[in-house]
């Protein structure tokens, strides 16, 4: 039922950069430390200047809209986004309007600049590397949801949903379906729980051993690495779907005995605390460019 590096569908790696300078600057003060034994404890007073605080907040907030645009094409991995191969042309509209907001703004700033490259890599089974390390963290984020399903973090669960949002694109049918099984079970059970735990008030103790992790324990076997004979079609596998199928829609009509969703709830409102979108400590980076050992630079764009 597993499958290896070389199954996952052809692809790109998108690296981008979206950076902010100038129009800020730090001074640090003298360091104040105290020392307990091993432990350590350091304090300094730090000073923030803006030059112009509108227009430093303008591109940071370019910055975090451009990057969450990109991310939001395919699948954030260690490498770069993911991107199947059926939204290049998404990718070069997306590029193209943001060049020219970037272009936009820098042409209007005093103190602030925007730099802004987009990279792209095509990946297909003779970069087993690059594969290997997308499927590596595949296999880390189900782990992690996993976690946060047994943990009964609604919002953590969410949070690695998101991220997962194309994984199906690039996986082989078999283990795509499982996965979307397991990214669906993740989502009623999400619900589910915070509405015990927020509506309900229920204990996290009690709502903890409600939870089921099974879809996603479906999906991550799915994911294992193995050189098994064994194809799509054989009967095994299908079987694993059916129980996976069967199990999910338990979960979905049977956890914490109610399986309705809020209904005085608006969609798209069920949390107020998000992340500030403008935080960057990273300042657009994801990840460093990708040599060509773990890809092949497209050679059509000229």
């Amino acid at each position: 039922m597993g499958i290896t590096a070389k199954d996952i569908k052809p692809c790109y790696l998108v690296n981008y950069r979206c950076s902010v300078h100038g129009g800020i600057k730090y001074k640090r003060g003298k360091e104040d430390v105290e020392r307990e034994g091993q432990a350590e404890t350091a304090t300094w007073e730090t000073v923030r200047y803006m030059d112009d605080k509108e227009e430093y907040k303008a591109a940071t907030s370019i910055r975090a809209k451009c990057k969450r645009e990109i991310e939001n094409l395919g699948v954030p991995s260690v490498l770069g986004v993911i991107l199947e191969k059926e939204r290049l042309d998404d990718l070069e509209s997306l590029v193209a309007d943001w060049q020219d907001q970037v272009d936009t703004f820098n042409a209007g700033s005093q103190f602030s600049n925007l730099r802004f490259v987009v990279v792209r890599f095509e990946v297909t089974g003779e970069n087993e590397v690059a594969l290997e390390s997308m499927l590596s963290d595949m296999r880390d984020t189900l782990d992690e949801l996993r976690s946060a399903v047994e943990s009964a973090d609604y919002k953590g669960i969410r949070e690695v949903v998101q991220r997962m949002k194309g994984y199906v694109s690039v996986l082989p049918d078999n283990a795509a379906a499982s996965v979307a099984k397991a990214i669906e079970d993740a989502r009623v059970q999400a619900r589910q729980i915070r509405r015990a735990l927020v509506k309900k008030g229920e204990q996290l103790e009690e709502v903890q051993t409600q939870v089921n992790t099974y879809t996603i324990d479906m999906a991550r076997f799915a994911l294992l690495d193995t050189e098994s004979p064994e194809s799509d079609d054989d009967a095994g596998a299908e079987d694993g779907d059916d129980i996976a199928a069967a199990m999910a829609g338990v979960r979905a009509a049977a956890v914490f005995m109610d399986g309705d969703e809020d209904a005085d709830e608006p969609k798209g409102t069920e949390d107020a605390d998000e992340v500030d979108a403008d935080a960057d400590p990273f300042d657009g980076l994801m990840g460093s460019l990708v040599p060509n050992l773990y890809g092949m630079m497209d050679g059509d764009d000229a």
